[in-house]
């Protein structure tokens, strides 16, 4: 596939060109107070979005699962932000549906996914892990869940699903978004890639190849598997998934190193 072109403002990224040590590529926007800090730095950081999140689910879909979340013994899962933000949505679109979530069980990643549906559906989830398997985990150790309803894109993880299945928990999945790749083409040198999906990296590598001497940042294991399946170049794991750790992980690769 080819890839759109990167926009000739990632030069004028940075104030004063004196001070640039370093060019980055994030595949996601950034907090705008955590790229400034990286600017600070030294380091150029231009944002491009490789993946866009196009939703699919609506009321009649979601009117006719409803039914399965008020079953004793049923669970409704998140993973990710963007399933939890287009389930809100469309909830608050339908006045006899919003108050919906008071009533579930909910199990969701920790990080964002977390504070989402914390803040959209006030409700408090179980779950403090990072990785659909181990998510799978805490489910079947609560003893009492025979079946989720999980709430996915359509390209989920494998994971999560099939540790259910095999433990006998029933998987209804409903998909939420599609996600489809929008890749560009990297004409500038840059000395590290930030990546924050697996779908995000399939979309870059489709359309680029790296220097050896580029870095790779990765988001979680996952992403980290993704990138070294297309290239041997070298990267560096978040310690925690979210954007703070990750900018953190840059600049003590870059500057302190």
């Amino acid at each position: 596939m080819a890839g759109r072109k990167l926009p000739t403002e990632f030069k004028k990224s940075i104030p004063d060109p004196e001070m640039t040590q370093y060019s980055i590529l994030s595949t996601k926007k950034l907090i705008p107070s955590l790229t400034q800090h990286l600017v600070k730095q030294g380091i150029a950081c231009k944002e491009e979005e490789l993946i866009r999140i196009e939703p699919v689910l609506n009321g009649e879909t979601l009117e006719t699962v409803l039914p399965l979340t008020y079953e004793p013994g049923t669970a409704v899962v998140f993973t990710s932000r963007n399933a939890v933000e287009i389930v809100a949505a469309v909830l608050h679109a339908n006045e006899d549906l919003d108050a919906a979530p008071a009533h579930w069980q909910i199990f969701s990643l920790a990080g964002s996914t977390r504070d989402a549906v914390i803040e959209l559906f006030d409700n408090l989830p179980t779950g403090e892990v990072y990785t659909g398997a181990l998510l799978a985990e805490t489910i079947i150790a609560a003893g009492d869940i025979h079946r989720v309803v999980f709430f996915c894109s359509n390209q989920r993880r494998d994971e999560l699903p099939d540790t259910l299945s095999e433990h006998g928990i029933e998987v209804h999945e409903v998909i939420t978004y599609e996600t489809i790749e929008t890749p560009v083409t990297v004409q500038e040198a840059i000395d590290g890639v930030l990546f924050f999906s697996p779908s995000a990296v399939s979309s870059f590598f489709s359309a680029n190849r790296l220097p050896s001497s580029t870095v790779c940042f990765a988001i979680g294991n996952t992403t980290a598997k993704a990138i070294t399946a297309h290239t041997n170049n070298k990267v560096i794991i978040s310690l925690t998934p979210d954007q703070q750790s990750m900018l953190s992980q840059v600049q003590e690769y870059f500057i302190k190193k």
